[in-house]
């Protein structure tokens, strides 16, 4: 019963720190960047999920997104005092036009840049 009070506790708090803002979605092309000035020096930056995007200062009161994978993730940045100057949604979106297709286990990726076909694979150097 505790348990199932603290954890219901939790999610209030964490619905309390994103206010009507949180639903302001940042896109940010996959291998790509987005700068945003956030207007103060950031204390504290949090990504929830860093294999999607991540977040370098650059210096003062800017930031860098950078995209790494297609996805979804959330971002909050806080002052050196705690307060929220920024809560987002990031959305990483796959770049060039590709989309990939699924029949069964195989899978193909295709290139519709300006029309769809198959795009060559990923070459790895030094193979």
């Amino acid at each position: 019963m505790l348990k199932g009070m603290t954890l219901g506790l939790a999610a209030l708090l964490a619905a309390a720190a994103f206010p009507a803002r949180a639903a302001e979605v940042l896109r940010v092309p996959a291998d790509g960047v987005v700068t945003l000035d956030l207007g103060q020096a950031p204390g504290t930056i949090l990504v929830a999920n860093p294999a999607v995007a991540d977040v370098v200062p650059a210096g003062g009161h800017r930031l860098i997104v950078l995209g790494r994978r297609p996805g979804q993730t959330g971002l909050v940045v806080l002052s050196a005092g705690g307060r929220q100057l920024l809560a987002r949604t990031v959305t990483v979106v796959a770049a060039g036009g590709t989309v990939t297709v699924h029949r069964g286990a195989e899978g193909k990726v295709l290139s519709c840049t300006p029309a769809c076909a198959e795009a060559a694979p990923p070459t790895v150097p030094g193979e």
